[in-house]
């Protein structure tokens, strides 16, 4: 073969591989020798250029191209794929249909993909419709349950609403509870429905659904409320049930101020005192003790009666309320009081005591009757009684205060003989 005749037959073959368009081969110009040859490589590259634009389009996607036709023996294999791809289609499209029954068993891994996922797609499908079957029943079953819902709380004394869990939108309410609403229409409305209003402050969620809790409004009215958190209609809601507990609350107060309060003077009683002397101590912040005993009680009772006597205590009660300090006074004894001081040294206390003890010895009881009136104290602080328990801190306060009403019998006597007008008496003891 020539040379000329071997580079236009390579060229022909390389611009058959790199080129989407050629010039067909010319076989007239090649030798009588070699132009069989040509016919030949001409066939074959003509094949060639039809196995690249069909697999072309094939890799384009394009399934409905029009393969070369039978005689061309090279894209045999690509029309085979191209088979397999729309059977493929075919079987992807019926699945999307609902047909999960589709496999593959001509495609090695492939297959095993693709059926694997057809199977847990139809397991998914299955699982889902069983949910929706489940969901319908229950939707069912909780239209009937608020029809009954309804029914039986109507005519319920109890106020009863159901609002929507994220918007606070009524979706039902019994007749007491439209009552209601419709007599405070307005301001007064919010108190239930408004942004910040009662049913805003339910500690019901979707995780705990259920509670039972209290609240009072603005202007002083008590609600005792049970919650629960519900569907209603599709809607995740807040059914509420209450009742206004005011009155209840109101006594339920008083009784427990009683148990803790002093009737003649208001001021606390002795336990409430030995609790909150034994929160102190626990908490072991500066405060002082001051344990007070009334002077000239029974000699008063005795002269002028016990209602001036019950007017002498509620005036040492008094002067102790004004110490101008954080403080608080227990009424302990018939004749005895407890001053617990925050934040102050014993030396500082008994100032205050001091100045409460001079400002009711100015004053009698009795009118044209000249009655003395004074008390005496003793005081300690936690500084030095930390380790002790309150009812030995409060004897100690108790053996100082027994020291200082010794020691100033004989001044007081003096004292009011100079200032009550001469008066003194041979029975009158502190």
């Amino acid at each position: 073969m020539s040379k000329d005749t071997n580079d236009m037959l390579f060229e022909y073959i390389k611009n058959t591989i790199y080129e989407n368009q050629i010039e067909p081969l010319d076989i007239s110009k090649l030798p009588e020798d070699y132009q069989k040859l040509g016919a030949g490589i001409s066939q074959f590259c003509i094949w060639v250029q039809e196995t690249k634009q069909f697999s072309e389009e094939i890799a384009k996607g394009n399934l409905e191209v029009q393969p070369p036709n039978v005689e061309n023996v090279i894209a045999a294999n690509l029309k085979a794929l191209q088979g397999t791809l729309r059977h493929l289609t075919w079987q992807a499209e019926q699945i999307a249909k609902g047909d999960y029954n589709q496999k593959v068993e001509f495609m090695g891994m492939f297959s095993d993909a693709f059926n694997r996922m057809t199977e847990q797609l139809h397991d998914r499908t299955e699982a889902l419709a069983n949910e929706m079957h489940y969901v319908s029943e229950q939707n069912e079953s909780m239209r009937r349950n608020n029809e009954m819902f309804q029914i039986f709380t109507q005519k319920s004394q109890e106020y009863i609403i159901i609002v929507d869990a994220r918007t606070g939108e009524s979706l039902y309410c019994n007749d007491i509870m439209k009552e209601l609403l419709d007599s405070i229409k307005g301001t007064d409305e919010e108190q239930f429905l408004g942004k910040n209003g009662m049913l805003n402050h339910c500690p019901c969620s979707s995780v705990n659904t259920k509670a039972q809790w209290e609240y009072k409004t603005g202007s002083g009215s008590y609600y005792s409320i049970q919650s629960v958190y519900i569907y209603w209609d599709g809607r995740a809601a807040m059914a509420h049930s209450f009742a206004n507990v005011t009155v209840d609350k109101e006594r339920e107060e008083m009784i427990e101020a009683m148990a803790f309060k002093d009737f003649l003077t208001g001021n606390y009683n002795r336990r409430f005192g030995m609790e909150l002397l034994e929160k102190r101590q626990e908490e072991q912040n500066l405060f002082s003790l001051g344990f007070v005993d009334i002077d000239f009680l029974k000699y008063c009772n005795d002269e002028v009666g016990h209602e001036r006597g019950d007017q002498y205590i509620r005036n040492v009660s008094d002067a102790l309320m004004a110490i101008p300090t954080e403080k608080t006074v227990c009424r302990v004894g018939g004749d005895e009081f407890m001053v617990i001081m925050e934040g102050i040294e014993a030396a500082q206390a008994e100032k205050y005591l001091r100045q409460a003890r001079a400002s009711i010895m100015k004053n009698n009881i009795g009118g044209s009757q000249k009655i003395p009136q004074s008390f005496s104290y003793g005081v300690v602080d936690n500084t030095d009684t930390a380790e002790l328990d309150v009812s030995e801190m409060l004897s100690n306060a108790d053996k100082k205060m027994y020291k200082y009403k010794i020691a100033q019998k004989e001044k007081l006597k003096k004292f009011f003989h100079d200032n009550l007008d001469g008066f003194v008496d041979d029975r009158l003891e502190p």
